[in-house]
C-alpha cells in the first residue's frame, strides 16, 4: 500500500526484526521474567499492581519505566505473571484452553471471540488486565458461562422429553 503510516508501521517493524534480542520488548519481557520479583514468594503470587507514583511497587516500576524502557503494558501475560504470580497465569492458560474446548450455543459466540481476542492480544499487550477491558472481559467470561449452563439445560430438558415418549410409546403400545 502506498499509504504513508502503513509503510513506517512496516519499515518500524523491519527495524525491531533486525534487533532480536537488542529489541526493548524482549530485554523487559526477560527483565520482568528473570530480575523483577524482589523474593521467591513474589515469584509464585506476584509483586501486586503498581498503584503508580504512590505505592512503591509503582514508584519502582515509574523509574524503570523513565530509566531502562520497561513497561508492564509491553509485555502482555509476563505482565500478568509479574503482577499476579504463577496462579494468575496457569488460570489464564487454563480459560484459554476452555474456550476452544467447551462449545457454546452459536448465539454465545460473540462472547468467545472476545475472548480469542482479549487472549491473543494479551500476548503482547495489556488488554487482559488493564482497567479499560476488564468490565467487558468480566462480561464476556460470564456469558460465555450463561452459554454453558444454557446448553446443559438444552441437553437436560431433551434427555426428559425422550424418556417421557418412551414412556407414553411403553404405556400406549397396544402389543404390551
Amino acid at each position: 500500500m502506498e499509504i504513508n503510516s502503513v509503510k513506517g508501521l512496516i519499515e518500524a517493524g523491519e527495524r525491531d526484526a533486525e534487533l532480536g534480542k537488542e529489541y526493548i520488548r524482549v530485554l523487559a519481557a526477560e527483565y520482568f521474567l528473570k530480575d523483577y520479583a524482589p523474593n521467591d514468594l513474589s515469584k509464585v503470587f506476584g509483586s501486586g499492581a503498581p498503584y503508580w507514583g504512590i505505592s512503591a511497587v509503582g514508584k519502582f516500576n515509574e523509574r524503570l519505566a523513565d530509566e531502562r524502557g520497561y513497561y508492564l503494558s509491553d509485555v502482555g501475560i509476563i505482565a500478568v505473571y509479574a503482577m499476579f504470580g504463577i496462579i494468575a497465569v496457569v488460570g489464564f492458560v487454563i480459560i484459554w484452553i476452555k474456550s476452544f474446548t467447551i462449545r457454546i450455543p452459536k448465539s454465545f459466540a460473540y462472547a468467545k471471540y472476545y475472548i480469542w481476542y482479549i487472549l491473543f492480544t494479551s500476548v503482547t499487550w495489556y488488554s487482559v488486565y488493564h482497567y479499560h477491558y476488564i468490565i467487558a472481559t468480566i462480561l464476556a467470561l460470564y456469558l460465555y458461562q450463561k452459554g454453558i449452563d444454557d446448553q446443559k439445560r438444552v441437553e437436560l430438558v431433551k434427555k426428559i422429553l425422550i424418556k417421557i415418549k418412551s414412556k407414553d410409546k411403553k404405556q400406549f403400545d397396544p402389543t404390551t
